[in-house]
Parts: C-alpha cells; structure tokens; sequence
C-alpha cells in the first residue's frame, strides 16, 4: 500500500509497505517529488530488487561481521583462511556501503592486486571469497545484484589452483623477481592481511 498525503505544515508525506509489511516514509516539499520517490520504490518491488532503506546503509565491513559470525561453524583452519582473505575486501571497501560497491571497483581492485605482486591464484582466491559474501548478501535481500560476474572476475581465472588452496592453506603469494618493487608491494599486502612472510598465506 502506497500513499501521498499533505501535512498541516505544506510538507509532503509519501508511505509505503514493503512486502515484509514495514511502512517506510519521507517527506518532501513538492508533491512531485514525492510522487517520483513513490514511483521508483514501486518499480523496485514490482522488479524484485528492493531494498530496505536501512540495509542500503549497511557497510561491506559491517556485513562482512555479519556473514563471519554465521560461518564460524566451519573447520578453524577454513575461517581462518576466510579472515586472512577479508582482511583484504575490507581494505578496499570495509567502509563502502553494499549497495555502492561497483562491478567497475571490483574489476579495478583484483587488477591492482596483481600489478602488486601478487599471484594469479591468490588473487582469484580472495576474488571468490568476495563474491561469495555479495552473493550472501543478495540472498539476504541486502543488494538487488552482485557486483561480482565473469566480467569482473579475476580470470582467466585458475579454478584447479583455486581448488588446490581452497584448504587450509590460502596459496602462496608469488612475486615477480624481474621487479623489486613488485616485491615490496606484496610484501606490504602480505602484512595487512596478516600473512606470514616465507609460507602459505593463512597458515
């Protein structure tokens, strides 16, 4: 049910339920205005990628809290694995609300990754890692799409060494020896995410 109401005071008050139930409104000082909001929220639901305004707000780094919490089921060594990698999706975009972060981010992001030095395989890995927690949140109803497709992927991508550390070891980030600056990179990568300096990452 949606409606448009004018107050004692000229302002403009638009309401909607949404399929939960919940009644959302705002106020605007044109009845245009009002009508437009009303409109595209109803577009929306018709579509099925509403949003609740709330979760709208919610950060990749709140929802990375969130999605940890339900996946501490796991084997220790497979959560640890899962931390080392989000150390790294919350460098990048720990403080982007869900709804914000881009497939044209995501792309950048897993290309700086390896013009840093690091592998094609841990790359790929910690790529996965984000679009298995966007896809969670899709399901959740916190974003209408996944910012991650095999147009963002990290490919050519390397499905059989993904597979190969997809245990308790992460894969060993590799650097370019022609290039020391690329080894100072990752080496710096490797520190935030809190990865040892000569074994596996995750370890």
């Amino acid at each position: 049910m949606a409606s448009i109401t004018k107050r004692p005071d000229g302002v403009w008050r638009a309401r909607y339920r949404d399929a939960a139930g919940k009644e959302h409104a705002r106020h605007f000082r044109r009845k245009v205005e009002a009508q437009a909001w009303l409109d595209g929220v109803t577009a929306s639901l018709v579509r099925g990628d509403y949003v609740d305004p709330r979760d709208a707000r919610k950060t990749v780094g709140e929802w990375c809290d969130e999605w940890l919490a339900g996946y501490a089921s796991r084997r220790a060594s497979t959560v640890r694995q899962a931390k080392v990698q989000i150390r790294l999706i919350r460098a990048e975009f720990g403080d982007v609300p869900l709804v914000a972060v881009k497939p044209s981010a995501v792309k950048a992001w897993t290309a700086r990754l390896k013009a840093e030095g690091l592998s094609d395989s841990y790359v790929y890995a910690v790529y996965r890692r984000l679009a298995q927690i966007m896809g969670d949140a899709v399901h959740d109803g916190l974003i209408p799409r996944s910012p991650c497709s095999r147009k963002t992927s990290a490919g050519p991508g390397r499905p059989t060494a993904l597979r190969r550390h997809d245990g308790p070891g992460l894969g060993v980030v590799r650097c370019d020896a022609r290039s020391p600056s690329a080894g100072d990179s990752a080496g710096r990568i490797r520190r935030a995410a809190g990865v040892g300096g000569g074994g596996a990452a995750g370890q």
